[in-house]
């Protein structure tokens, strides 16, 4: 996962020397979407209005968010994964699948493959939170909600729950403030809701997405199939 992928995909590296953000060109506050890390240290996060970002750091550098630009290096992201696999799959808006499964003995161990990928990507100069484990959606949610992981167990997946913040499941904001006011804080604490109950209210669909992160359903993904040139 690229936390700060649509600040990488508009600024090199070499040109985030001073704070820096995208802003969100859909949203009446033109809202902070992502920053660097100088940025964040001076007090901006996302989500913040771009009001409150200026008055907080007044020279910030500020880029309107170009969804073109972040499907394009997405998609170069996904070229660049193929290296560990032929499997991937795209997660927009900022996620690279890969099934390594029958990649990590060549690699030497999944450890071995996690840290010569995140040094690759550490070299081209991206942020990236990265994980394993054995589904899909189970690293989808490791690596949103920013747990290093290597998880190769499926059983292990239900015991992970607790630290699995709502946050990580990518769901609509009003569902995740209902669950919150439910006092639903965790992925644990949806696997203990009723089924039927929790399907009445917020849809099979969302119940189907649990079942696939732990492992009770699969999860098939479309393939991404680079072109030829």
């Amino acid at each position: 996962h690229f936390p700060r992928l649509p600040l990488e995909a508009l600024l090199p590296m070499a040109a985030q020397g001073r704070a820096a953000a995208v802003i969100a060109t859909d949203d009446p506050r033109r809202a902070i979407v992502a920053c660097n890390e100088r940025a964040a240290r001076q007090g901006i996060v996302p989500g913040m209005s771009l009001n409150a970002a200026l008055a907080l750091v007044p020279g910030i550098r500020l880029e309107e968010r170009r969804p073109a630009s972040e499907a394009a290096l997405l998609d170069r992201l996904a070229r660049w994964a193929l290296q560990f696999t032929p499997v991937v799959s795209l997660e927009s808006p900022a996620t690279v699948l890969a099934e390594v499964r029958g990649s990590l003995d060549l690699f030497g161990g999944a450890m071995a493959l996690c840290r010569r990928a995140l040094a690759g990507l550490q070299a081209a100069g991206l942020q990236a939170s990265l994980a394993i484990a054995p589904t899909s959606r189970g690293a989808l949610w490791l690596a949103h909600s920013g747990l290093a992981l290597t998880v190769t167990r499926a059983d292990a997946m239900p015991g992970l729950a607790a630290r699995l913040p709502l946050t990580c499941l990518q769901w609509p904001q009003d569902t995740v403030v209902t669950l919150a006011g439910l006092g639903i804080r965790s992925i644990a604490d949806l696997l203990r809701l009723p089924r039927a109950g929790f399907a009445a209210r917020f849809g099979p669909r969302l119940l189907d997405e649990l079942d696939e992160g732990i492992g009770r359903r699969p999860d098939p993904r479309r393939r991404h199939v680079p072109p030829d040139r």
